[in-house]
């Protein structure tokens, strides 16, 4: 995945919360790549997480859109 620079022990509860359908993991992910926390910043992953969570309702990816 792309979170390759995360250790396992931070990338691994956040997958499995992603892979579950977890919007406000999604959303959590956008913010990491959106502030460059753990891995490299790109605004298009961000933007990608933050769209993948607002489709499943979550208001912070939401506002993370705008």
């Amino acid at each position: 995945t792309e979170i390759y620079t995360l250790s396992l022990h931070d990338a691994l509860p956040i997958s499995l919360a992603t892979w579950s359908g977890n919007d406000g993991a999604m959303n959590s992910i956008g913010v990491l790549y959106s502030n460059g926390y753990g891995v490299p910043r790109s605004e298009r992953i961000a933007r990608q997480w933050f769209l993948k969570a607002a489709a499943l309702g979550n208001h912070e990816a939401k506002l993370n859109l705008k």
